[in-house]
């Protein structure tokens, strides 16, 4: 994926991240597992801002394209991601009422997805700090 593709899909992914914070902020009385989900929602969708930020302040554009070209090729961390996302629009969309509609396996599951997400961001950044 070339730069200006990551930069687009960086792009969807801060709209549906921020839409599932938004929306996991309005269940009431949910378990432990929502707080935690939505605690790793609200730290991907910093780390997608700051890594969006970047392409506007590198001082070497072409390094910042190699740099997210890594996040973004075939079965990448950031196709993963959008298919963990995709995962959570689907289980969300399926219920009527504002429920936790999710098994604590799929969150652990999910969550661990995020994990691998945020070490390769974090990967990109260091590499752009130096």
């Amino acid at each position: 994926m070339d730069g200006v593709s990551a930069a687009a899909s960086i792009w969807s992914l801060l709209e549906a991240t921020g839409a599932f914070v938004k929306y996991l902020q309005g269940i009431k009385h949910a378990s432990k597992q929502k707080n935690e989900l939505e605690k790793e929602l609200s730290l991907l969708y910093s780390l997608l801002c700051t890594l969006n930020s970047l392409k506007y302040h590198s001082t070497d554009p072409e390094s910042w394209n190699s740099a997210i070209s890594t996040l973004g090729f075939t079965h990448g961390p950031l196709a993963q991601y959008a298919s963990t996302l995709a995962e959570l629009r689907k289980k969300i969309s399926s219920k009527l009422s504002i429920t936790w509609p999710f098994q604590k396996d799929d969150v652990k599951e999910m969550m661990e997805k995020m994990e691998r997400l945020k070490a390769a961001i974090g990967l990109v950044l260091n590499i752009d700090q130096l």
